[in-house]
């Protein structure tokens, strides 16, 4: 948030903006804007660069684009950061602070909401659904089937249609036998 000068608020500086919703992290710094175009984007992570490498950076690995937007409030390229889903918690990307509780931590492993927020194999609200042709395992996780998930569903099938047969054949000769002992 900037004020009417194009300057960074003490909100947008402080992220005090907005209560944070139940399940997400909200860290209140700044960093580089989601929707940057390419080319913005890669000037944007080149001065970064250039501000880690710098003599008060050069030695540690904790300069980010984080705390490169935290000293530089005037670059038009940062903005306030988007909060983080805490583990178990969901939120469409289009609607990252509308947040749902999940079934468990495992379904949904948190993070950025435009990134990828539900355990492997799973998608849909609240990371609820396993995605087609995959199954649901005890580790939250939607394992894709394999060709060989298919064959004991064809012998299933084979025998219950056999055991049909067999039982309307047997129907048939008790109701052929009392037509009989009638006539």
């Amino acid at each position: 948030m900037v004020d009417e000068l194009g300057q960074a608020t003490l909100c947008a500086r402080l992220g005090e903006c907005l209560e944070c919703p139940e399940g997400m992290d909200c860290k209140g710094s700044r960093d580089l804007k989601l929707n940057l175009d390419a080319k913005t984007k890669s000037a944007a992570l080149n001065r970064v660069e250039i501000f880690c490498s710098s003599y008060a950076y050069a030695d540690t690995a904790a300069c980010t684009s984080r705390v490169f937007c935290e000293s530089h409030l005037d670059d038009m390229d940062c903005e306030h950061a988007p909060p983080e889903l805490k583990a178990g918690f969901w939120s469409h990307s289009s609607q990252p602070l509308s947040v749902f509780k999940c079934k468990n931590e495992l379904q949904c492993i948190g993070g950025k909401p435009t990134g990828s927020i539900c355990a492997s194999g799973r998608e849909g609200r609240s990371c609820g659904f396993c995605m087609p042709n995959h199954f649901s395992n005890s580790l939250g996780q939607c394992t894709k089937c394999g060709d060989y998930d298919a064959i004991p569903a064809v012998v299933a099938m084979i025998l219950l249609l056999l055991a049909i047969g067999v039982l309307g054949w047997q129907m048939g000769r008790k109701i052929s036998k009392s037509s009989k002992q009638v006539i």
